[in-house]
């Protein structure tokens, strides 16, 4: 049974290796996947950013030609006004200067362009200002989403050293083992001389202690309808059974501790597994994230 038992978990320990390297190898191509889509995603921000900025610098450019465009009609039409106020002052020489700003035109004057320009103007600084509030937005969305990935990678560091150590553990777990089985193995050899039994050191598996048991107990129940024949003969065989027993439930002892260093050691494994897991459902929300544009966009509006 206890041979039955080690083989069964052994089994188990290798398909939970074999599950951690999958997991593994899509825990890889996931992150390569997300630095991939990062890269495209941040040469687009890029690319957006500069058409941005052109375009900010030609609506710049725009809104200081019109009010070049207004300033040169203000002085033309306050220009004939001052023409008109020299005639009646008996036409005196007055040098008329050039340099009549905006300021200087009477409220009534004003004309109609200059106010649906100064209105353009009030909206496109609004347009602009929403866009920078926009870029500001995006960029704190970045660096949240750069922390996060700085802190998944240090979460998979973690996860990759405890691995490590628990692979380390289980490796020494089973050198343990098998010392211990060549221990009981020399021992149950030297039993076996000691008591005039000359056999070759051989490795017992578990069923043929298995036979040695059945053995014992076929022997213990012939005992009972055989008559003692001398009592030196009946304690050299109580002396036997007596060893035989001492080597099974020292085997026994043994065998159940083994055996609750390798469910810890599975509980450890399922608990990284658990972990991984969830840290590969994580990645994968992430990454549906960063492929559709528009969920980012609403998360981005919800923050």
């Amino acid at each position: 049974m206890s041979f039955e038992i080690e083989q069964h978990l052994q089994r188990n320990v290798r398909t939970l290796e074999k599950k951690q390297a999958l997991n593994d190898d899509l825990m890889r191509d996931g992150l390569s996947a997300l630095q991939k889509v990062y890269t495209h995603q941040r040469a687009e921000i890029m690319k957006i950013l500069e058409e941005e900025s052109l375009l900010l610098s030609t609506a710049v450019n725009e809104i200081q030609d019109k009010l070049t465009q207004i300033c040169i009609n203000a002085e033309i039409i306050g220009n004939p006004v001052e023409k008109m106020q020299c005639c009646d002052s008996s036409c005196k020489d007055v040098h008329v200067t050039m340099d009549i700003g905006p300021e200087t035109i009477p409220k009534g004057d004003v004309p109609t362009g200059y106010s649906t320009t100064f209105d353009d103007s009030k909206a496109l600084a609004q347009t602009l200002q929403e866009k920078m509030e926009a870029l500001m937005l995006f960029s704190q969305e970045q660096e949240r989403y750069l922390l996060e990935k700085q802190k998944n990678q240090a979460i998979i560091e973690d996860l990759q050293k405890n691995l490590s150590q628990v692979k380390d553990e289980k490796v020494k777990v089973l050198m343990e083992l098998a010392k211990l089985k060549e221990a009981y193995l020399l021992k149950c050899s030297t039993a076996n001389d000691g008591h005039g039994i000359v056999d070759t050191p051989k490795i017992t598996s578990g069923h043929d202690q298995q036979g040695m048991l059945k053995t014992i107990l076929n022997r213990t129940s012939l005992r009972q309808w055989i008559k003692k024949e001398n009592n030196t003969g009946h304690e050299s065989s109580r002396g036997n059974d007596q060893t035989v027993c001492r080597g099974c439930s020292v085997d026994l002892s043994r065998m159940k501790v083994e055996n609750a260093t390798l469910l810890e050691s599975v509980a450890t494994m399922e608990h990284l597994t658990s972990l991984v897991h969830r840290l590969h459902r994580v990645l994968m929300k992430v990454y549906m994230m960063m492929s559709n544009p528009a969920v980012l966009w609403r998360v981005v509006m919800k923050h």
